[in-house]
């Protein structure tokens, strides 16, 4: 302590006093005000309910405008002016980019997993539709008609030729003149 609070130990008493007179008086506003708080903090808690419900709606508000602003002026700007880029520069580089992982990876994948479906679904569709189709028994029966003649042809000129064969044999086993065509 200081000099000054042993020259006057009735300052010393009177501070001391003074501060357990403070700290009664505080306990006893306490206690009454506890209540008045409560309620305070009960509306208060409730005001900062509504304010920030108040806060969060014009916010949205602010944002659902500025959405529709930048969709109706900005973004039709910006994609008027970036499609160019986009389809003469960007996508080209990403497609020649991602195309070897698309043929070697992705793409095989897709056909393994359609496959099933392909060939318990689309193809009986597709042969039921083709065998009903009279375009194609047309051309069936127009391949048919073109082997069957084509295997004719060949009979006959096999005949043919056998045929020559076998009478020149038998013309020079028998010494017979040969004939003229």
């Amino acid at each position: 302590m200081s000099d000054q609070t042993h020259d006057h130990p009735g300052v010393a008493q009177f501070a001391v006093g003074s501060a357990a007179l403070a700290v009664d008086s505080l306990r006893q506003l306490t206690r009454g005000s506890a209540r008045i708080v409560r309620r305070l903090g009960d509306r208060g808690g409730e005001a900062v309910i509504e304010g920030r419900d108040a806060a969060t709606s014009a916010v949205r508000s602010r944002v659902d405008e500025s959405i529709d602003w930048i969709s109706h002026t900005v973004a039709p700007k910006v994609i008027d002016k970036m499609t160019p880029y986009l389809a003469d520069t960007l996508v080209p580089k990403l497609l020649d980019r991602m195309m070897p992982y698309l043929t070697d990876s992705v793409v095989p994948r897709m056909i393994d997993s359609a496959m099933p479906h392909i060939r318990a679904k689309v193809l009986p569709i597709i042969i039921e539709d083709l065998t009903h189709d009279p375009e194609v028994r047309g051309m069936i029966s127009e391949q048919g008609r073109g082997v069957l003649t084509d295997a004719a042809i060949q009979l006959r000129e096999s005949t043919a030729s056998a045929d020559d064969r076998v009478e020149t044999g038998f013309r020079k086993l028998f010494h017979l003149p040969q004939t003229q065509n």
